[in-house]
């Protein structure tokens, strides 16, 4: 009786131990469709001086624009973001922090083959918020109007 006692105890433990133990799954995936993996190196374009001037002036425009009150700062895009925003409000929705300590600009790209012209600073804004920092990747947009940039478009 004790034998069966003992067999009964370690069939017992023997479920519990599988009925709580740990699964490794297993995942299969499959490639459906041939990838072609080729690495292109970077090409570097010599850029003109007035393509620097611009770049510069695009920086310029976007530390301008952080500084600004959020009514100049609504003054300072195009009409057509301007439509979309609709409203001063709406800026402060997306520059919401006490305050902006830092910016980098991590890429600057300038385009004249459109109407207007424009350009694209991909930034990293850093921020200070009630004890918290941190950073926000920010596209900045910018048109070219009437010999001007305006912010054209915000992606954040």
């Amino acid at each position: 009786m004790k034998g069966h006692q003992i067999s009964i105890t370690l069939a017992i433990l023997i479920f519990m131990g599988n009925l709580f133990s740990i699964e490794i799954a297993e995942g299969q995936s499959f490639q459906l469709k041939g990838v072609k993996s080729i690495v292109e190196e970077d090409k570097i374009a010599e850029n003109t001086a007035e393509e620097v001037l611009e770049k510069e002036r695009g920086k310029i425009f976007v530390i301008s624009f952080l500084k600004a009150s959020f009514e100049k700062k609504f003054d300072m895009t195009t009409d057509k973001y301007q439509k979309t925003l609709k409203n001063v409000n709406s800026l402060k929705r997306i520059f919401d922090k006490e305050s902006y300590t830092k910016i980098d600009f991590i890429k600057i790209e300038l385009s004249d083959a459109k109407t207007p012209p424009n350009i694209t600073l991909k930034t990293n804004l850093h921020w200070f918020m009630e004890g918290y920092d941190g950073s926000t990747t920010i596209y900045f947009i910018l048109a070219k109007i009437k010999g001007e940039w305006l912010l054209d478009w915000l992606i954040y």
